[in-house]
C-alpha cells in the first residue's frame, strides 16, 4: 500500500528483563548494536535480535573508553550475524569518533568506506571518508530500502560545498564552508523555491524562512560583538506575538493568505471534539502550503482521532497515546472514503519527508494497521 515510514517495536521483553536483573538500579547503562554506540535504549524487534551480551562493574572499567557506565549491554542483531566478514570490516559512522571537523578511527583520521545499517540488515547510509572528513557522495535510505536524498561533498582552497538532492534528483540544500564552519546554507522546496537561508558572518548572523509560495516565513538578523541584539521585522514580530497569545483567530484574520495559524486553529478544534471543523483548516492549510509534510500527517492524525474518539470516548487523546492505541490495531469504523483520504495523506507525508521518517510521535508501522485497509 505504502512504504513503512517508521520501524516499530521495542527489543525483546525477555532480553530487557534479563539484562535489568544483572544491572543495577538508576545505574549508568550504555548500549551498543552490533558493536556501534547508541545514544538510547535501542528498539530492536525480537524477530531482528540474535543475541546479547551485559558487561557489569567494576568489568566495565576494563573497557577504556566506557569505565564511567556502571552496565555495558551489546545486542547482536541477526543481520550482523550473518553479514560476510569482509562488510563487517567497514566501520559504521557511530564507530568512527569525531573531534573537531575530522573523524578518527582506532586513534588516526580515517580514510575508507562508512556504511550504517538498520536493524533488519538494510543499508541506511553508505558513502566514504578521506583523512577524517566526508568526501564525495554519500547515499541514504529510507527502511524499506529506497533511496531517499544524497549528498556530495567537494572541498576546494579552502571552500567546501556540499549540495543534496533528494531521491527524484532535485536539490534539497545547498551548503558553503570557510574554516571549517557553515556561512551560506540555502534549502529548497520540492517545487524549487527557496524554503530558507542561513548567513553567517564576522559581524550577524542572518536567518530567513519562506513558505513554498515565495511568502515570508520568519526573517532573524542576529547581531554580535558589544552592540549584540536581535532584530525581526515589525509585521513578522506582530504576528508570532499573536501567535505566542493563542490569538490564532486574530492571527489569520489580519495575515491573509497566511498558512500558519491554521494547524493551531485545527488542534484547538480537534482538541474540543470538532474533528470536521479541524479538517477543513488543514485543508485550507494545505491549499496554502502543499510542500510540507508534517501538516498531510497532522490532516491524517486529526481524522484518525475523530474515529479513535467515537470508539473509545476518550476525549483529547494526545498524538503519542493515539499512536500507541493506533497499533493495537483496534476495530474502527472508518468509511471508505475517508481511508482513501487518510491513506493519500501518508503517503504524501512520506513522498515529501526526504528522511522517509522523522515526523511520527512515537514508532508506528503503518503496514500493520489493519482498519486502513481498503476493500
Amino acid at each position: 500500500m505504502f512504504h513503512r515510514l517508521i520501524i516499530i517495536t521495542l527489543f525483546s521483553v525477555a532480553a530487557l528483563q534479563a539484562a535489568a536483573q544483572q544491572t543495577k538500579p538508576r545505574s549508568r547503562v550504555k548500549y551498543f548494536v552490533d558493536s556501534v554506540p547508541a545514544a538510547t535504549a535501542p528498539q530492536i524487534s525480537q524477530e531482528d535480535l540474535a543475541y546479547y551480551d551485559v558487561v557489569v562493574y567494576p568489568e566495565t572499567r576494563k573497557i577504556i573508553r566506557f569505565p564511567a557506565y556502571d552496565s555495558l549491554v551489546f545486542l547482536f542483531t541477526k543481520a550482523w550475524v550473518d553479514r560476510p566478514a569482509e562488510l563487517k570490516q567497514i566501520p559504521a559512522t557511530g564507530q568512527l569518533t569525531l573531534f573537531g571537523d575530522q573523524y578518527y578511527y582506532k586513534g588516526q583520521p580515517y580514510t575508507g568506506k562508512v556504511i550504517d545499517y538498520y536493524y533488519d540488515g538494510k543499508v541506511r547510509h553508505r558513502g566514504a571518508v578521506k583523512k577524517g572528513k566526508l568526501e564525495g557522495t554519500h547515499f541514504y535510505y529510507n527502511p524499506s530500502g529506497t533511496a531517499m536524498r544524497r549528498t556530495y561533498t567537494n572541498r576546494s582552497n579552502g571552500v567546501v560545498l556540499v549540495t543534496e538532492t533528494d531521491s527524484e534528483g532535485r536539490l534539497t540544500r545547498r551548503e558553503e564552508r570557510y574554516r571549517n564552519r557553515p556561512e551560506q546554507t540555502e534549502t529548497y522546496y520540492a517545487n524549487g523555491r527557496v524554503k530558507s537561508q542561513y548567513s553567517v558572518t564576522d559581524k550577524r548572523t542572518l536567518s530567513v524562512s519562506y513558505y513554498s509560495s515565495g511568502l515570508l516565513r520568519d526573517s532573524v538578523v542576529t547581531y554580535r560583538g558589544k552592540n549584540k541584539k536581535v532584530y525581526r521585522p515589525p509585521h513578522i514580530q506582530q504576528y508570532y506575538q499573536l501567535v505566542d497569545n493563542r490569538e490564532y483567530a486574530k492571527a489569520r484574520e489580519r495575515y491573509p493568505g497566511h498558512p500558519g495559524p491554521y494547524p493551531y486553529l485545527a488542534q484547538a478544534a480537534a482538541d474540543s471534539l470538532q474533528f470536521d471543523k479541524a479538517a477543513r483548516y488543514m485543508d485550507t492549510c494545505l491549499l496554502l502550503e502543499p510542500y510540507e509534510s508534517h501538516l498531510y500527517l497532522q490532516r491524517a492524525y486529526i481524522r484518525l482521532a475523530k474515529y479513535a474518539y467515537a470508539a473509545t470516548q476518550e476525549k483529547r487523546m494526545s498524538e503519542e497515546a493515539l499512536t500507541r492505541y493506533l497499533n493495537t490495531n483496534p476495530p474502527l469504523n472508518i468509511p471508505t472514503a475517508e481511508k482513501q483520504q487518510i491513506i493519500s495523506d501518508l503517503k504524501k507525508c512520506e513522498a515529501l519527508d526526504k528522511w522517509g521518517f522523522g515526523y511520527f510521535p512515537v514508532f508506528a508501522d503503518i503496514r500493520n494497521w489493519q482498519f486502513l485497509r481498503l476493500p
